[in-house]
């Protein structure tokens, strides 16, 4: 950034970067729970990698690797059982992982 910026003017830029991180994963997450209500269907992880590239795309990485932690924990509380939970199961945990390997490596790669 250049040096004739006003600090006022970044953190404004900064905050409104992560509540667009915020936004996107929330529409995600509301996309997927449509889709998996009316359609049977769960495309979450890719929902999920999508906001992600956005975010990382349109805001950076400070606010692709919030987006990232916001996808785990949502992943983790809305999509594995039990639902609406933060309880982990022995059998989700590769999932889990492998779920949050191929988050930051989307971040990495953007």
């Amino acid at each position: 950034m250049p040096a004739s910026v006003p600090v006022s003017q970044l953190n404004t830029r900064l905050t409104f970067n992560y509540a667009i991180a915020i936004l996107a994963v929330a529409a995600a997450l509301s996309v997927g729970l449509m889709f998996e209500h009316f359609l049977q269907s769960s495309p979450h992880v890719s929902l999920f990698l999508c906001a992600i590239l956005f975010i990382a795309w349109a805001c950076g990485t400070g606010p692709a690797i919030f987006a990232t932690l916001l996808t785990i924990v949502a992943f983790e509380y809305f999509i594995l059982e039990p639902a609406h939970s933060f309880a982990i199961t022995e059998k989700d945990v590769p999932r889990l992982a492998v779920f949050s390997l191929a988050a930051f490596f989307v971040v990495l790669l953007s």
